[in-house]
């Protein structure tokens, strides 16, 4: 132990490649769902995609209790990746989760401007394989190049608002000063 804190575990791209930067980012919610344990998520911004240099890709990770056994652990979940995909996205330079709900920015994407940004919203919806699923695409308005909005993201506790940052964003004659954009689930 290090002052109290033991090793418990070592986490891995599910299928590692060179260069990948898995671990760029890292999330944690301690809490899980209430049918799920507590998940953890890493980017790995330079994944590379079929046909896609650099796309990037975000891996869940779940802790599984498992009382009948005694062995707990954890295990690989789903790997999240961007919709709609382009090389050199960076897609998981950032990466947000808690509950149901998990984000992943995507600070390169060239979402109608070069270098845009992006920042993906997923949700845990309960399925036994792949229980991650696309449900929303940010953005941020208005749009400009270079913005590189997804640099850096959170989620609320409850998963019902995201915080991107663009640290790119340009205010007027002012290069670079940065802006953050708030976004709350209306349900819909």
């Amino acid at each position: 132990t290090q002052s109290g804190w033991e090793h418990a575990a070592r986490l891995e791209h599910p299928e590692p490649q060179a260069q990948d930067r898995f671990g760029v980012s890292v999330a944690i919610d301690g809490l899980g769902t209430p049918t799920a344990g507590p998940a953890i998520i890493v980017g790995a911004a330079l994944d590379d995609l079929p046909g896609l240099s650099n796309a990037g890709s975000a891996a869940v990770f779940r802790w599984w209790d498992h009382d009948d056994d005694g062995v707990d652990s954890w295990a690989f979940e789903q790997l999240l990746t961007d919709p709609s995909p382009g090389g050199g996205d960076n897609f998981g330079q950032s990466v947000g989760i808690a509950g149901d709900a998990a984000v992943v920015g995507a600070w390169l994407d060239d979402n109608g401007q070069s270098n845009r940004g992006s920042a993906v919203v997923f949700r845990d919806l309960g399925a036994i394989e792949d229980p991650w699923a696309f449900e929303a695409r940010l953005l941020p308005l208005p749009e400009s190049a270079d913005d590189q909005f997804g640099r850096a993201v959170a989620i609320s506790d409850d998963g019902g608002s995201v915080v991107v940052g663009a640290v790119g964003y340009d205010d007027g004659n002012q290069v670079n000063v940065g802006a953050a954009w708030l976004f709350i689930d209306d349900g819909a």
